[in-house]
């Protein structure tokens, strides 16, 4: 489930995975807000903040402060996901839509 406007972007998304005897579920909760309303034909910068929990391999929620920047066909998401296991995992997603 997902709301959009030309300035904010709210998600939550729940997917199942089932292996064998494990299931696993992980659900997302997703933010973003834009400081400008771009077009399509504009480069939109968002800042967003998720959480993560997954069940069954750790039971943690991980959160992830992200910044996306996108126009038309791609976008490019970047942030550190950070748990109380560890100190946070950097990344960088890149996504062409064909």
């Amino acid at each position: 489930m997902d709301y959009e406007t030309r300035r904010i972007y709210t998600r939550l998304s729940t997917h199942l995975y089932h292996a064998g005897s494990q299931t696993q579920a992980v659900t997302t909760a997703q933010a973003l807000w834009a400081p400008y309303a771009a077009d399509y034909e504009d480069t939109a910068l968002w800042f967003g903040l998720q959480a993560e929990r997954r069940s069954t391999l750790s039971d943690t929620t991980q959160i992830t402060p992200l910044v996306r920047v996108f126009q038309r066909r791609w976008w490019v998401d970047v942030g550190v996901s950070v748990n109380s296991q560890h100190r946070g995992d950097g990344f960088v997603n890149v996504m062409l839509l064909f």
